[in-house]
Formats: structure tokens, C-alpha cells, sequence
């Protein structure tokens, strides 16, 4: 995975102080750099556990720095836009393709000019394809290409050995897209 704040702040893509949106955020690992950076964060995942460990992580910023919602990002209503907006290995975990093109389409609607929107998904190489096709989508390079109708500010393709979050040993097929708003 790259380290996408790093990626970003190479690339001076963000701003002095933003808003970021974490959709499937967990623990808010991917949150926290923008939190010290200046942004509020709205992070939003549907396990409950992991809000109370993004919380008390983020214990050291202002508590109006940040907002946790506990809601799938199916579900997640958008109404103000973003400086940035994340959705990392969490749209492959939704088994319609249609809805994962309708999250991603309505979150880009939702990003700020210059703003960023940042998604990974799993590509046909994956070892869940086999086992998890009955319900996550898995994609081949030029369909994940087509969900948003321009070119991607970047683009990596990660394929290899790695670990899962319960520490099982799995081969990963990842797209790692990165857009900005024009």
C-alpha cells in the first residue's frame, strides 16, 4: 500500500487545513496524519469497536477536530464537500459493482475543486476472488479504470504475498487509485 499522506504532501495536494472523509475507516489509521496536519477528520465504519479505538487514539486533538459515525458507507448520506475523501480495502467488501460505482461516483461529487479522492480495490489476482466471489466484487484493471469518466491523477497496481488484519498469510491484488477535482 503507499503511503497515501506521504504521496499527497510530494505532491502538495493538500491544503494548510481540510476536511478529510474516511469511509470504512476502522481505528482511523489513515485519518490521524491529516488529523496532525490540521484537517478535521469524519471517519466512519460500521464496527463499533474500532470507533471507540479511533477515539480514544484521537484522545490528544480537539474533540471538534474530528466526528465518528457508526454507519455502513452504503448507507452514509453525503451533504458537504471534502478537501479529501478515502475509501481503502473497504468498497471491494460490497458484493453489487453497481453500488461500489455509486459510492465512488457520489463521493468524487463530493469533493472540493483541487480536492482528492483516494479508493483501493481488489483486483481478479486476489486470493478471496476464489473464495469470497459469492460476496465481495473483484475487479480487472480496466474496469476499475471505468467507475469514475477521467483519468486517474495516479494509479498502482499491487499484487503479492501479505498479511491480513487477523494476521493470515494471502496473496493481494490491489488497485490503488488516486483522483483530483479538477
Amino acid at each position: 500500500m503507499i503511503p497515501i499522506f506521504i504521496k499527497l504532501q510530494s505532491e502538495k495536494l493538500l491544503k494548510p487545513a481540510g476536511s478529510i472523509l474516511d469511509l470504512g475507516s476502522g481505528a482511523g489509521k489513515l485519518s490521524e496524519p491529516f488529523l496532525k496536519a490540521g484537517y478535521h477528520a469524519t471517519l466512519v465504519d460500521t464496527d463499533a469497536g474500532a470507533l471507540a479505538k479511533a477515539k480514544e487514539n484521537f484522545r490528544t486533538y480537539h474533540a471538534n477536530s474530528f466526528a465518528l459515525l457508526h454507519e455502513p458507507i452504503e448507507k452514509f448520506a453525503f451533504h458537504d464537500p471534502y478537501d479529501g475523501i478515502l475509501a481503502v480495502n473497504v468498497l471491494s467488501f460490497q458484493k453489487d459493482k453497481m453500488e461500489i460505482s455509486r459510492i465512488v461516483q457520489d463521493a468524487f461529487s463530493h469533493v472540493k475543486t483541487g480536492g482528492f479522492f483516494y479508493f483501493t480495490l481488489f483486483g481478479t489476482k486476489d486470493d478471496w476472488a476464489n473464495s469470497h466471489a459469492d460476496r465481495m466484487s473483484f475487479y480487472e484493471k480496466d474496469e476499475a479504470l471505468s467507475i469514475l469518466d477521467q483519468k486517474p491523477y495516479f494509479l498502482s497496481e499491487d499484487y503479492g504475498t501479505g498479511s491480513t488484519m487477523k494476521g493470515d498469510l494471502k496473496t493481494w491484488h490491489v488497485f490503488h487509485l488516486l483522483y483530483v477535482k479538477d
